[in-house]
């Protein structure tokens, strides 16, 4: 029978667990599927005490040897457990390879928790040997791929808390701070007391970064109330040494310095101990105690060059210039100085370069996500324009009913706004431009919704008069809109003629009909206005009035939106004009539509020149 192990199981003493962790190891000597789950474990057991997992791992490995065949489950387990171990280890680069062939493996099973805490390994290696731009490339990763309510989410508080060490790195202190609380809170949450120990301890190095002393103060203590280790207590203890210090309190830091130093040395931690004795030498300088600042860091400078921590050993120079400054050797302080001012522009060369790396790579990252969000708009808005132009007549349409005509359809982006409509009914021919709220996408849906209902006021029900047409689009229109219960004021703009042979019907909302007759001096246009509302929500709202004209052979027909005569441009940048559009349709007026058609796209973009577009032009012309 196998072992289901519940996550209520991992807030259990750490014996339970250890007693948990042997029967899964047992049960996977036969049914080498619970090996994901003695992962989970071995995981856990390492968050408070790593050599507490480590004794296992040779067993536990040996296992993951017996059921692999190079490429499973057992395999991928077998290279995250050898990374994780060899980056303890500090064999980064070993670490890595192990690390690799699990995220390999896990990729193409689809297990998730197991991607994620490998991609974790990987990054964490890559800080470690300076490559911070790549390393939050994989805790990114980790941190999408790591289920948070998983046996495996403690190493989802790792990759917050290794993101979090990161940015603090580069002085993001706002990132710095999200990424330590949401580790924090996790390793609370899930009584993860190793996590939560790193991560107050962030916390307070973060506001103590800050100058925020009381808060730096409050999460300080809390690791240190928490700390159940002498390598934990030995840092809380340095860290609050150095707060006092910064707080210019340099009794209180030697007393808690000196501890803090006294439990590394004696627990044989000597790069740690360095740091101790670094903040003691800057602690009895404050005390103005030069010869015993002098003692230490010379103690310091030994164990960090022994170490080549070239961090620690510019810190011991810059300690060495100041003590010898106040004892007067000028010489030697001037010495220290020249040898600080070296290798502290060298270590400055290679964090601007990280920090730079860094930024660039993020700078990079949010590029790269919105041109993928802007190339996934943009092929829904062009599948939307081949929606819309589905939905618009045929180019063909009026050809087949007048023989000198044309359609100008000029969107200001990719869909419009503007519309042009066509209808046959019997003898009856329905032509019309509209101009609804908007352009682009938003216009573009009130349009779908504008020209449906004016489908169904014709063929629906079958309304022949424009003004009683536009009255039932309003009330389409208006209903459609109602449905959201929100107060929505959209609509159109339009003219609508009606043609029975030489007969014109004519309604419109704003919009006019012009009609161009005659030639050279007798030329003229007559001008049918429309009602002053919209077709749409409006306060002083009333019936659309019918106007009726007869038309003659060789009179031409326009029908405009305003997005023509709105346009900017000219030597003086304003706007056409309807007058301007006017003289220009005078002056084409002989040229068939066709022609017209060209001159009128022509005249717009010379007009408009450098400019934008302002809005969607639509319109068109019939030579009756």
């Amino acid at each position: 029978m196998i072992i289901l192990i519940r996550f209520l199981d991992m807030q259990t003493p750490i014996d339970q667990q250890e007693k948990r962790f042997n029967e899964l190891l047992a049960v996977a000597e036969t049914q080498p599927e619970v090996l994901s789950e003695a992962m989970a474990y071995y995981l856990l057991l390492g968050a408070d005490n790593l050599n507490q997992s480590f004794t296992y791992f040779s067993r536990f490995s040996d296992l993951c040897r017996k059921w692999s065949n190079g490429s499973n489950l057992a395999e991928g387990i077998f290279q995250a457990m050898t990374g994780l171990k060899l980056f303890q280890e500090t064999k980064f680069l070993e670490s890595m390879s192990h690390s690799k062939r699990a995220i390999d493996i896990f990729s193409v099973m689809g297990h998730t928790d197991l991607l994620g805490v490998s991609e974790m390994g990987y990054g964490a290696c890559l800080r470690s040997l300076g490559e911070i731009d790549h390393a939050v490339d994989h805790f990114l990763k980790a941190g999408e791929l790591i289920n948070p309510e998983s046996n495996f989410s403690i190493y989802l508080g790792y990759t917050n808390y290794q993101l979090g060490e990161v940015y603090l790195f580069i002085r993001d202190f706002e990132l710095a701070e999200k990424y330590f609380s949401a580790s924090a809170k996790l390793a609370e949450e899930k009584g993860y007391r190793t996590p939560l120990f790193r991560n107050w301890n962030g916390l307070g190095n973060l506001f103590l970064a800050r100058n925020d002393f009381e808060s730096a103060h409050h999460y300080i203590n809390k690791s240190l109330e928490i700390a159940d280790s002498d390598s934990q207590k030995s840092r809380a203890l340095c860290d609050l040494g150095v707060l006092y210090l910064a707080q210019r309190y340099p009794d209180k830091a030697l007393a808690v310095l000196k501890e803090s130093y006294e439990i590394r040395n004696r627990a044989s931690l000597p790069d740690a101990a360095t740091t101790s004795q670094i903040h003691l030498a800057e602690t009895f300088l404050e005390l103005n105690d030069p010869q015993k600042a002098l003692e230490i860091i010379l103690l310091a400078l030994e164990t960090a060059t022994k170490f080549n921590a070239k961090g620690k050993i510019v810190a011991c120079y810059k300690i060495l210039r100041e003590v010898h400054s106040q004892l007067e050797n000028w010489k030697t302080a001037v010495d220290f100085y020249s040898k600080y001012d070296l290798l502290q522009d060298e270590l400055n060369s290679v964090k601007l370069q990280n920090i730079y790396k860094l930024k660039n790579h993020k700078i990079e990252q949010q590029k790269e996500l919105i041109e993928m969000i802007h190339s996934e708009f943009q092929d829904s808005v062009r599948y939307a324009c081949r929606i819309q132009k589905a939905i618009l007549p045929p180019d063909n349409f009026l050809a087949n009913y007048f023989e000198d005509s044309f359609v100008l359809h000029k969107p200001k982006d990719i869909v419009a706004g503007d519309f042009y409509w066509f209808e046959k009914r019997n003898s009856l021919l329905f032509f019309a431009v509209a101009d609804c709220t908007g352009h682009g996408v938003p216009g573009a849906m009130v349009s779908l919704i504008c020209s449906g209902a004016m489908n169904r006021a014709v063929k629906e029900f079958g309304l022949i008069d424009p003004g009683q047409v536009l009255d039932k689009v309003r009330e389409l229109v208006l209903e459609t809109f109602e449905r959201s219960g929100e107060e929505v004021r959209d609509g159109m703009d339009i003219a609508l003629c009606v043609l029975d042979g030489h007969k014109l019907s004519f309604a419109g909302a704003h919009n006019s009909v012009w009609i161009l007759r005659g030639e050279g001096a007798s030329q003229e246009f007559i001008d049918l206005r429309g009602d002053k509302q919209p077709v749409g929500r409006f306060e002083f709202s009333r019936p659309f009035q019918t106007v009726e004209y007869t038309v003659k052979t060789g009179d031409v027909l326009y029908l405009f939106s305003d997005g023509y005569a709105d346009q900017f441009g000219g030597e003086k940048e304003k706007k056409l004009k309807e007058k301007r559009l006017k003289e220009i349709l005078k002056r084409i007026a002989k040229l068939p539509l066709s022609n017209q058609l060209g001159e009128l796209t022509s005249h717009f973009e010379k007009w408009r020149g450098k400019l934008d577009q302002v809005d969607d032009v639509c319109g068109v012309g019939i030579r009756i």
